[in-house]
């Protein structure tokens, strides 16, 4: 869980959770792995992400994960 102070907009914050800097370490890592099939961004909660701060955090962290897969040995 990403801490509340970088992604307010979820339903149940987490004042204590990892950095965005820790999160894209594992979404990288875990896109690499041949093992992953499956990758969930969940929680978004749009009327809580009033900035739009949650959204794009997400979508910065799908690109992480999109450019782990295409680093995937074949």
């Amino acid at each position: 869980m990403i801490a509340s102070a970088y992604a307010p907009g979820v339903s149940a914050p987490n004042p204590t959770g990892w950095t965005p800097t820790e999160t894209e370490e594992w979404v990288l890592a875990a896109g690499r792995q041949p093992q992953v099939r499956c990758f969930d961004i969940m929680v978004l909660n749009p009327a809580f992400d009033v900035d739009g701060r949650t959204a794009r955090l997400s979508a910065h962290l799908f690109l992480c994960f999109l450019q782990g897969f295409a680093e995937r040995e074949r």
